[in-house]
């Protein structure tokens, strides 16, 4: 789960507050056995990675493939907690001026999406909502969903029955 999360340059991005030489631990506190704890690093990380929104920081961009991971880990308490910084991540991106937007955000979400769209068959109903949610807060889910990762002769229709 933790790949690369060392690599990454976390005292050289901003998150709402300054510097997001945190973010890391916040990670993984998310992933820890106490789900007390691990909803309040949630709570922390959505705070300074969105806060009240605005702008998508370079913090966001670099945290999304981890916050990911944590959402399709089962024995993360915080996994809808995750899926919901995302899709307030995901939905800002849409609503934000260009030049308010990380330019690595886009990238991130491409490589991200697909990783995503698996959660729409995670056995627990309400990570499936959750992606769900998370899906229709793109700017436009069609365009980043069908064509690339389902593609021709691999639609899948995706019925309300099945996320509940």
């Amino acid at each position: 789960m933790w790949v690369g999360v060392d690599a990454v340059n976390w005292g050289g991005l901003q998150h709402n507050y300054g510097s997001a030489e945190g973010v890391p631990d916040l990670l993984r506190r998310c992933a820890g056995p106490d789900a007390d704890d691990a909803d309040e690093a949630a709570s922390e990380l959505l705070n300074l990675l969105f806060h009240q929104g605005g702008w998508v920081c370079s913090a966001a961009s670099a945290a999304l493939p981890f916050v990911l991971r944590l959402a399709a880990t089962p024995q993360v308490p915080s996994r809808c907690a995750m899926l919901e910084l995302v899709g307030m991540l995901a939905a800002e991106a849409g609503r934000v001026e260009v030049r308010f937007l990380d330019p690595d955000w886009a990238p991130a979400w491409e490589r991200a999406l697909p990783k995503l769209l698996l959660l729409l068959d995670d056995p627990l109903p309400e990570i499936r909502r959750a992606a769900a949610d998370v899906v229709g807060a793109c700017n436009s889910p069609a365009n980043w969903c069908c064509p690339r990762c389902c593609g021709p002769g691999r639609r899948r229709v995706i019925r309300p029955a099945a996320l509940s």
